[in-house]
């Protein structure tokens, strides 16, 4: 229970959140690309494309590329303007549900996660722990980009941070409580052998009175990790 108090941080339980969100993805928004919007894009990003050497490609080598980027900034732009829209109505209506069952967008619901472990499919969302500590419930989100698209979501539920009572996860605690006071009595004993080497004593005869291996790590290179004892500052 000591032990508990006066490390409840290691076992809170962050706050947690229900939403719903719509995710507008870029490339379900297709536009067609002419010749001319090829060659001006070209123009205008010329230096983008050069070979290793440094030679300019021709148009034509670098025609599907151009195609590419085009779509999918483009896609982009049509996402965020269907997004933004989106968010406009749904804010001022507070209705989610039925913007999105009326212009056919799937409505994803995801029950409570912690809000500083987002679900995967939210994962690349700048931000998104600060931005969903910041929204109350039934709140709507501002417009929020992704690699690939939009997302808009809107908060359905939350749960303020706790720390669980002893009972419910006694064995952890108990397991964290031990590491604890072994690692301190292990400090306490190093300590203790530190000086007895610095009052003259050797190694090997401390090891040898306390049953302790003497390891030798042999020759290595100065880095970042050393042998047999791993990475230490």
């Amino acid at each position: 229970e000591d032990y508990l108090k006066r490390n409840g941080n290691l076992f809170r339980v962050a706050e947690q959140a229900k939403i719903k969100y719509i995710f507008f993805a870029g490339d379900a928004f297709p536009s067609d690309i002419n010749d001319s919007d090829i060659r001006n894009y070209y123009s205008s990003y010329k230096d983008k494309y050069k070979a290793k050497d440094g030679k300019q490609l021709s148009l034509e080598d670098v025609k599907g590329s151009i195609i590419k980027e085009l779509k999918s900034s483009r896609g982009m732009q049509s996402a965020y303007g269907e997004a933004k829209k989106a968010h406009d109505i749904i804010y001022q209506e507070d209705n989610l549900d039925i913007y999105g069952n009326k212009n056919n967008l799937k409505i994803h619901d995801v029950d409570f996660f912690p809000i500083n472990t987002p679900p995967q499919e939210l994962s690349s969302i700048k931000d998104f722990s600060a931005i969903l500590l910041d929204l109350q419930k039934n709140d709507i989100s501002k417009v929020l980009a992704a690699g690939n698209g939009y997302y808009l979501l809107k908060v359905i539920d939350k749960k303020p941070a706790y720390v669980p009572k002893l009972n419910t996860i006694e064995n952890e605690v108990t397991r964290r409580f031990i590491e604890s006071e072994t690692q301190i009595l292990a400090e306490k004993e190093a300590k203790s052998i530190l000086e007895s080497i610095k009052s003259g004593e050797t190694l090997d005869n401390i090891a040898k009175k306390q049953g302790l291996k003497v390891n030798d790590t042999g020759f290595f290179q100065p880095g970042n990790t050393i042998p047999k004892l791993g990475s230490h500052q």
